[in-house]
């Protein structure tokens, strides 16, 4: 209706108006849909569709490695000493009740013990990012 009005003094409608808008409103939508076309062939094609979220990725990342520091120094200082030779240093239970002067079980029991307070810590902070 705007185009119609912006070009009224130009223009010679030679059917009725009824017919002319009709004709008018299926070609402007078929530029409209033409000109959406473009840009979503043009945005897809480009690097603007798509957003880095790397920055924000590793910032989360450092601050859940964080907690969980947290969350092993909390724990008691043999359950700590047990979790860390096996996650972080990758020794067997074996290996750790030897260095440990203790038997396999008890290290056994420190390590479930480390991990079931763990598991539950990391539940509530995990529970915090997606909120």
């Amino acid at each position: 209706m705007l185009r119609l009005w912006n070009n009224h003094e130009t223009l010679l409608i030679q059917t009725s108006l009824s017919a002319y808008l009709a004709v008018a409103v299926k070609y402007e939508v078929i530029n409209f849909l033409a000109k959406q076309k473009r840009y979503q062939s043009y945005a897809s094609s480009s690097d603007l569709s798509e957003t880095d979220n790397s920055t924000e990725d590793f910032l989360q990342l450092k601050e859940l490695q964080d907690r969980l520091s947290k969350l092993v120094k909390s724990l008691p200082e043999k359950g700590q000493m047990v979790f860390v030779l096996s996650r972080e240093h990758g020794l067997s239970q074996k290996q750790i009740a030897e260095k440990m002067g203790i038997s396999q079980n008890t290290v056994e029991t420190h390590l479930r013990r480390a991990i079931k307070r763990l598991k539950s810590g990391l539940k509530t902070i995990l529970f915090s990012f997606f909120i």
